[in-house]
């Protein structure tokens, strides 16, 4: 996987897109840009990583949350996670993002999903 800045154009196009919507629906969204993905931030928790292409049109989308409770968006063709330990615990898949018409599924998933679970307390 590659960084924002190293993936091919159409990818890190994706990613800014698919930012850009959810920040219209979560206010404070921030997005920090790592080494090898890019990770989304609300409230300062991490509800997804983003991992970029160097070759083609698509993002790597990995979630938190359960891959049973995100099954009403069947056209993300959710990947489940094998249980694990660590940061990692709460990540329950991963989905890939090929275009721009698959972004507003991708918009419901995170918002109503992955984000309110980073900002429920423990």
């Amino acid at each position: 996987m590659a960084s924002h800045e190293e993936s091919c154009s159409e990818s890190g196009k994706l990613c800014e897109q698919l930012f850009d919507f959810l920040k219209q629906r979560i206010g404070g969204l921030t997005c920090e840009r790592g080494q090898n993905w890019c990770a989304y931030r609300g409230h300062g928790k991490v509800f997804a990583y983003v991992w970029h292409s160097t070759k083609d049109a698509w993002v790597n989308v990995w979630f938190r949350g359960s891959a049973a409770a995100v099954a009403r968006f069947p056209k993300l063709g959710i990947q489940p996670r094998n249980a694990t330990s660590g940061t990692w615990k709460k990540v329950g898949g991963c989905f890939k993002v090929n275009n721009e018409r698959e972004i507003a599924d991708a918009v419901e998933l995170l918002s109503s999903v992955s984000y309110p679970l980073s900002i429920t307390p423990r």
